[in-house]
């Protein structure tokens, strides 16, 4: 009976000791586009696969003819935000994505993705096909690299 119970403790230590926990990896890539807009995009990956993403794009004020963001009445700052989103193919109800816009001197927009909680179909209709992509980490940062972002793991 000893020797049964040795057997298993060491079985259990073994295969505690073996076990790998997911690797997390974080890295942040940005790309600005004439001064005029900056994209900035985190990524979060376990064992290799993209698992979150958070887009924030910050756009200057001369891309709507120079208007004052600061001065616009919550209606307007409304109006803005709901063309925003529909041009991103965003509806802010969407399973898996979170948004929100802020108006300062410059707009905002910061749209969160959840890969795992996500639609295929919802992702494919902001231009994430992620079906026939290789959702890799370490693929993702050369592709964005060699798209022009600076890359930086975190």
């Amino acid at each position: 009976m000893k020797k049964i119970l040795m057997a298993l403790l060491a079985c259990l230590l073994i295969a505690g000791c073996s076990s790998k926990e997911a690797k997390e990896e974080h890295a942040s890539c940005v790309i600005e586009q004439a001064g005029l807009m900056t994209m900035d995009v985190d990524f979060s990956a376990k064992n290799d696969e993209i698992t979150e993403m958070v887009m924030k794009i910050t756009i200057d004020s001369s891309l709507f003819g120079g208007v004052d963001f600061s001065t616009m009445d919550d209606e307007a700052k409304g109006q803005v935000k709901d063309a925003m989103l529909e041009q991103l193919g965003i509806s802010e109800d969407t399973k898996g994505l979170t948004t929100e816009v802020d108006f300062t001197d410059t707009m905002v927009v910061t749209v969160g993705i959840d890969l795992n909680t996500a639609s295929k179909e919802d992702l494919k209709k902001i231009g994430l096909d992620i079906e026939n992509t290789d959702m890799s980490f370490k693929r993702l940062l050369e592709d964005s690299e060699k798209e022009g972002y600076t890359c930086t793991k975190k």
